[in-house]
C-alpha cells in the first residue's frame, strides 16, 4: 500500500513539475518577444522632425536616405511610415503627378507609375487625391491605395502599415482602409526621396520610418503627439515664396479634419 502511495506522490510530483517547467518556458518565451519588440521600436527612424517646403528636397536628404536603415523585422516582412501632411495650393502643377516622397529609385517622367517603390507618395493631377503606391511581387504594375478629397490648409497625419501581405492605411489616426495583397510587398535597397521635380505647394512634417509594422494604438497615440515641439504658427506667405517656414502647433491645437466618405482602391 505505501509503495503505491509512493508512486503516486512521485507521479504527482512529476506532473507538478512539468507544468511549472511550461510556464517557465511561455513566460520566457514572452519576455524574448517583448525584448525584440521594444529593441525594434527604438530603432524607427525620424528623417526629419520640422516641416520641410513640399517645393524642394529636404536639405539633408543625401544623409537620411542610406539604405543601412531600412530593416525589416526579424519575426517576418514588416515595416510603417508615418507623417504629417499640409497641402496649400492645388493650382500649382495642376495637371501633373505631385510628388511628396519615395523610396525606390528615384522617379522622373511618370510620377505615379514608378516602379520599385516602397512606398511612392503622391499628390494626384486634377482631384484633391492622396495616392500611395506599392510594389508587390509577381505583380507587374504597383497597387494604388487612395484618399480622395484631403482637405486643403489643414494639417493631417497619415500612417501607412505593411505587414507580409497585409497592409493598412490610416488618416488622422483613425483606419482608413486595410487590403490583403496577392503577395508579399517588395522592398527595396534604395534610397528616400523627397519632393522631386520641384514636388507640391505645402509642408511634409516629422516623417519617420519604423522597421515594424505599427499597432492602431500607437497609430493613434503618434495623432495625438501632434507635430514636433520645434514647430510655430504656419506662415502660409513662406509656403508661397518657396521659403522654409517656421511652424509650431500646440499639440492640443491640431485641427480636427474629417474623414473622407469614400474609399477608393485601384
Amino acid at each position: 500500500m505505501e509503495i503505491i502511495k509512493t508512486k503516486i506522490k512521485n507521479s504527482f510530483k512529476k506532473k507538478y513539475l512539468a507544468i511549472i517547467l511550461v510556464v517557465i518556458i511561455i513566460i520566457l518565451i514572452f519576455f524574448i518577444v517583448f525584448k525584440v519588440k521594444q529593441n525594434n521600436k527604438s530603432k524607427k527612424v525620424v528623417f526629419f522632425e520640422n516641416p520641410k517646403s513640399g517645393k524642394e528636397p529636404h536639405k539633408d536628404e543625401p544623409e537620411i536616405t542610406a539604405a543601412k536603415y531600412f530593416k525589416t523585422h526579424p519575426s517576418g516582412f514588416e515595416f510603417s511610415f508615418h507623417y504629417w501632411l499640409f497641402v496649400h495650393d492645388w493650382s500649382y502643377k495642376f495637371g501633373q503627378v505631385k510628388h511628396i516622397f519615395s523610396k525606390g529609385k528615384k522617379p522622373e517622367k511618370e510620377l505615379g507609375e514608378a516602379v520599385n517603390q516602397c512606398p511612392g507618395v503622391f499628390l494626384a493631377k486634377y482631384k484633391n487625391n492622396l495616392i500611395m503606391t506599392l510594389n508587390v511581387k509577381n505583380e507587374q504594375n504597383p497597387i494604388k491605395l487612395i484618399i480622395p478629397n484631403i482637405p486643403l490648409n489643414k494639417w493631417m497625419d497619415i500612417a501607412l502599415t505593411v505587414k507580409n501581405n497585409y497592409v493598412e492605411l490610416y488618416f488622422n489616426g483613425k483606419l482608413y482602409l486595410t487590403k490583403v495583397l496577392s503577395n508579399i510587398v517588395l522592398q527595396n535597397e534604395n534610397p528616400l526621396h523627397t519632393s522631386v521635380n520641384k514636388g507640391f505647394s505645402g509642408l511634409l512634417s516629422n516623417l519617420t520610418y519604423y522597421p515594424y509594422s505599427l499597432s492602431p494604438k500607437e497609430v493613434l497615440s503618434n495623432h495625438n503627439n501632434g507635430l514636433s515641439k520645434h514647430n510655430n504658427i504656419l506662415n502660409i506667405e513662406d509656403i508661397i515664396a518657396n521659403k522654409q517656414p517656421k511652424i509650431d502647433i500646440p499639440k492640443n491645437n491640431i485641427p480636427k479634419n474629417n474623414i473622407p466618405i469614400c474609399r477608393n482602391i485601384e
